[in-house]
């Protein structure tokens, strides 16, 4: 009698261990199958987290480790006095955010994100650089004059031409009254003549 109660209270703890090591085998099993559930996480920027530049960059581009909403990205930049900074269209391809950015001065700059991975979780944070030189622009004034044409030189030939005909309008009337005041003399005694008593 006393080995039949072993056995019958033994039963229930075999059972229990079984059914023990059948969950353990089945959690083992459902974990690789079940997706991970982490957040978009912030990898690395161009330009980089303190980076000191010789000349303004030509994108600002942030990069993550998840594909990004494009419905919910913000982007920010601040200049040295503080004050917002005019950037150009945000684009995003995957998990890559850029934008251009009018940086006209030099001094430090801050670019400030926000993001919201495909699982839906926000994610956050600023990036500081510095800019140490920022070229001129080039204005009108330094831009070289373009030469004007020369005044087109008046013809030799019509000059000529001018003074020539001036030249010897008077001439010609001055002569033509000689020959008349010559002609004039010439008729004058030979009509005196004319009128003489005749000889016989």
């Amino acid at each position: 009698m006393l080995a039949l109660i072993r056995l019958r209270t033994a039963a229930p703890r075999g059972s229990r261990a079984a059914l023990a090591l059948a969950l353990v085998a089945a959690i083992t099993i459902w974990l690789p199958a079940t997706p991970t559930f982490a957040h978009a996480a912030f990898t690395g920027s161009t330009p980089s987290d303190g980076e000191s530049l010789a000349s303004p960059p030509d994108q600002i581009r942030l990069e993550f480790n998840e594909t990004v909403d494009e419905r919910f990205v913000e982007t920010a930049l601040t200049g040295p006095d503080g004050q917002p900074v005019d950037i150009g269209e945000t684009t995003v391809e995957a998990g890559a955010v850029a934008f251009t950015a009018d940086i006209t001065a030099p001094g430090d700059y801050t670019i400030g994100y926000r993001i919201v991975s495909t699982d839906g979780h926000p994610v956050e944070g600023e990036i500081a650089f510095t800019v140490i030189v920022v070229p001129e622009a080039t204005t009108p004034s330094d831009v070289p004059a373009t030469p004007s044409p020369a005044p087109a030189a008046t013809e030799p030939g019509a000059e000529s031409d001018e003074s020539g005909t001036a030249s010897w309008v008077p001439t010609a009337a001055i002569l033509a009254v000689l020959a008349a005041v010559a002609a004039a003399a010439l008729i004058r005694p030979s009509r005196h003549r004319s009128h003489g008593p005749k000889e016989e």
